[in-house]
């Protein structure tokens, strides 16, 4: 056998060993029943995340509801609801039932999902795939600014049409910013002329023409 060949042999092996490895290991997510912010909509769809990142990684994640859910072998991740301030976001390592467990967590429904999709991003991009787990100290952080905003302009109907009827883009748009913690957005439609006569890119200029009727308003739909 080539230097080469047994050198690709080897690799082969080794993710073999990894990726069985991690497979054998898994994960238990916990949301218990009682916590009101952890069984918001928002935050289920983080954890929703989270079970893909996990996914993504040859990892199986489980749902469960308590900590005695978990096998022996999971690692357990707990989201509940902790203190903080607005839109902070919490992790930490700690011992419960005589087992390391990782809580995810905040004080409001925002922080939550920031806190989830925090993990969700360390579990999709460390070297090893429980390196994300292991902490070392506490994770608290929160954003600057209040209002964190973006918007997308619709202007044209040749230039913008393509991905503005593209679900599978919103949806990874909009998960995107979720993941870097937008908290605003809006979607801008035509531009700033003062009328559109003569101008052929206002597509969608004033928007509630096209899709209210306005008290006032005469419609020539």
């Amino acid at each position: 056998m080539k230097r080469r060949e047994f050198l690709k042999q080897a690799g082969l092996v080794a993710a073999a060993s990894d990726a069985s490895l991690a497979a054998a290991e898994g994960a238990a997510i916990i949301v218990e029943a009682d916590d009101y912010l952890a069984n918001r909509p928002p935050v289920k769809w983080a954890v929703t995340e989270l079970q893909a990142a996990f996914q993504e990684r040859g990892v199986v994640a489980r749902l469960v509801q308590r900590l005695q859910e978990a096998t022996p072998a999971e690692h357990c991740i707990l989201v509940a609801n902790q203190g903080g301030a607005k839109e902070s976001v919490r992790l930490s390592e700690n011992t419960m039932g005589g087992r390391p467990v990782i809580q995810a967590g905040a004080t409001d429904i925002r922080g939550m999902v920031y806190a989830v999709l925090e993990l969700a991003d360390r579990v999709r991009y460390a070297p090893a795939v429980f390196d994300a787990l292991k902490l070392g100290a506490q994770v608290s952080d929160r954003p600057a600014n209040a209002i964190r905003s973006i918007s997308r302009c619709f202007q044209s109907d040749v230039e913008d049409k393509g991905w503005y009827h593209d679900r599978a883009m919103w949806r990874e748009y909009l998960t995107m910013l979720a993941y870097h913690r937008f908290n605003r957005f809006s979607l801008c439609l035509g531009l700033a002329y003062d009328f559109p006569r003569d101008v052929t890119d206002s597509y969608f200029f004033f928007a509630y023409p096209f899709l209210l009727d306005v008290e006032g308003f005469i419609s020539h739909r």
